[in-house]
């Protein structure tokens, strides 16, 4: 997962189980198990609606923008819904 943001603060996205987040590793790791469901936390800082895409393994997953309000957090529980598989640690071709 990955963000990028520049000249202002970057909006907060979490990995997390049943909305507890899971420890990152070097900054940029987290660790699941084969078959884990998982949700993305996800909380607009800015003082503007943003709009979120969503991709896994540096393809886009989403067919519609997630719109929040400033200050909305979220937690987008569908994740394995959409891809029709649970998270696996094999790639995703």
């Amino acid at each position: 997962m990955k963000a990028v943001c520049v000249g202002t603060p970057v909006p907060e996205v979490f990995i997390t189980k049943n909305k507890s987040r899971l420890k990152v590793y070097n900054n940029e790791k987290v660790y699941l198990n084969d078959g884990d469901n998982f949700e993305l936390e996800i909380f607009n800082n800015q003082p503007e609606e943003i709009g979120f895409e969503i991709f896994l393994n540096d393809k886009l997953i989403s067919n519609s923008l997630l719109i929040l309000k400033p200050a909305q957090r979220y937690f987008f529980k569908s994740m394995w819904i959409i891809i029709n598989i649970p998270f696996s640690t094999s790639p995703i071709t």
